[in-house]
């Protein structure tokens, strides 16, 4: 296993894999999640996404476990903006597989947005129309409000997962954590319980590419 995109050497500004990265909470740096997510091996959906977020739309698959393609030699900045070192990741075929797709980013007042918005308003009515196409696009799309905001989230390249991510140990790519606790984590990683064993890498997300690409390989 290494960084190398699509077979392709050196092609470490674009990734095979997306990343999840869970939050910290009061008093946890976000360890905690990390460990609920690998017990029930799911990332579930908890927030509805993109076009449909706060409508009452038809389809509660709005909701998405999100993940970020940002390239792997990159990702102190997704630690930076989380808080968080800790998480797991996938190959994108396994997304795929599960109906997840990347995030289309459209701009504000663009002819974009605008034809968005009429399939949005046809989906709507009256009467709603459940079986709309726009449903299954809608989660998957974001609005670039402003280009004079301080902060623009499309660098993250993210993907979503409709209804949320269910894997098997053996699907998970590499787990991420502070290098310190890589130790701990690989014996409880080894000996999960209920027979399960993740034996994936585990990196850390801060190290640059040629430690990543070591680690991986190892």
């Amino acid at each position: 296993m290494g960084l190398t995109y699509r077979g392709r050497a050196g092609w470490d500004d674009v990734s095979d894999y997306a990343v999840h990265l869970t939050r910290p909470e009061e008093n946890d740096d976000g360890l905690s999640q990390l460990v609920s997510i690998l017990s029930v091996g799911e990332i579930r959906a908890v927030r509805a996404f993109g076009l449909g977020a706060g409508l009452d739309a038809p389809r509660a698959d709005q909701r998405c476990a999100c993940l970020s393609e940002i390239p792997l030699g990159y990702l102190g900045r997704l630690v930076d903006q989380r808080n968080s070192a800790w998480g797991l990741a996938f190959r994108q075929s396994k997304l795929l597989a599960h109906g997840g797709g990347r995030v289309w980013y459209v701009d504000e007042d663009s002819e974009l947005e605008t034809a968005l918005k009429s399939l949005k308003a046809e989906a709507m009515g009256p009467p709603l129309d459940q079986v709309s196409p726009f449903w299954t696009v809608s989660r998957f799309v974001d609005v670039v409000r402003s280009r004079d905001s301080t902060y623009q989230f499309e660098w993250e390249r993210e993907w979503r997962v409709p209804g949320g991510l269910q894997f098997e140990p053996s699907e998970v790519a590499f787990l991420l954590a502070p290098e310190e606790f890589h130790d701990g984590l690989a014996l409880a990683a080894s000996n999960w319980g209920d027979g399960q064993s993740y034996d994936a890498p585990i990196v850390d997300p801060t190290w640059g590419v040629q430690k990543l690409e070591a680690a991986m390989r190892q």
